[in-house]
């Protein structure tokens, strides 16, 4: 079973756990991730929340974890280097890995699916808050 666990901005820093949006009368716009410390200790952060990105259960090949908004390297069969990013697709109802240069909406072409990001060797370089500019 995979680990549902979250990140996101806080402070200009990455911020892990679990996340909960604020309450329906709260006056900030912010995602709520909670660290689970260990034992009956927890450290809640207001995130920004276009930061926040799920674990998709899945690891580089340094295993390190894989987020949605990561940027991944993999390469094609001539050696060429791929780039992509994650993000998370409702009507697919699991992550997509989107090809450098492709828009969100370009169905079938610069997209590839869960069994394709799993199965191929991969490496995050970067996400879409922090390195935008690999993306160009």
């Amino acid at each position: 079973m995979r680990k549902i666990k979250f990140r996101g901005k806080y402070a200009g820093q990455w911020v892990y756990g679990g996340y909960s949006e604020p309450p329906e009368d709260s006056k900030r716009n912010e995602g709520l991730i909670t660290d689970y410390l260990g034992g009956s200790s927890t450290c809640k952060y207001h995130v920004i929340p276009k930061t926040i990105g799920q674990f998709t259960g899945l690891h580089d090949s340094i295993s390190r974890e894989i987020y949605e908004g990561d940027i991944i390297r993999s390469f094609g069969s001539k050696g060429e280097p791929i780039i992509h990013y994650l993000l998370y697709d409702n009507e697919e109802a699991g992550f997509v890995a989107i090809l450098k240069g492709s828009a969100k909406g370009d169905f079938g072409y610069g997209r590839c699916y869960q069994q394709w990001i799993t199965e191929c060797e991969k490496e995050v370089v970067g996400n879409i808050h922090d390195d935008p500019e690999l993306l160009k």
